[in-house]
């Protein structure tokens, strides 16, 4: 007598079936989605904080140069508005040959919008804005 539970008699093959349930595909689902919504803040707060980066470098590069014109002729020269590298911040110079204010704007348009720190400024004393925690 020739009996075969669960497979097929003529082919002699298992009945179960390879690959993979429905619900197996979704366990992976949830899981990339928890993953995602970790990794997603990290990833925006790290590109943040280098485009505030990108910001401090262009407004310290526009008050070295400051200092530099002041040094070679004894009074701040204003050399115009500045861009950042990346060309996300734009420097603003203020001065009346004595006294500087350096005033650095993000750029809304471009890059991850930054609520805390929107603008940076500087001046001739190394006084900075608006807190120490966007520097």
């Amino acid at each position: 007598m020739d009996i075969q539970l669960g497979g097929d008699k003529l082919t002699g093959k298992s009945a179960r079936q390879s690959g993979i349930t429905l619900i197996e595909l979704m366990i992976v689902v949830v899981i990339i989605g928890i993953l995602a919504s970790i990794a997603y803040p990290i990833y925006t707060n790290q590109v943040m904080r280098a485009e505030r980066a990108d910001g401090r470098a262009a407004i310290m590069s526009t008050a070295q140069m400051m200092e530099r014109g002041y040094t070679a002729n004894n009074e701040y020269q204003d050399p115009g508005d500045q861009t950042s590298e990346q060309g996300l911040w734009i420097v603003d110079v203020e001065t009346d040959g004595q006294t500087f204010t350096l005033t650095a704007t993000k750029d809304e348009n471009k890059g991850v919008t930054d609520t805390q720190c929107g603008t940076l400024t500087l001046d001739e004393t190394g006084e900075r804005g608006p807190t120490s925690d966007c520097w």
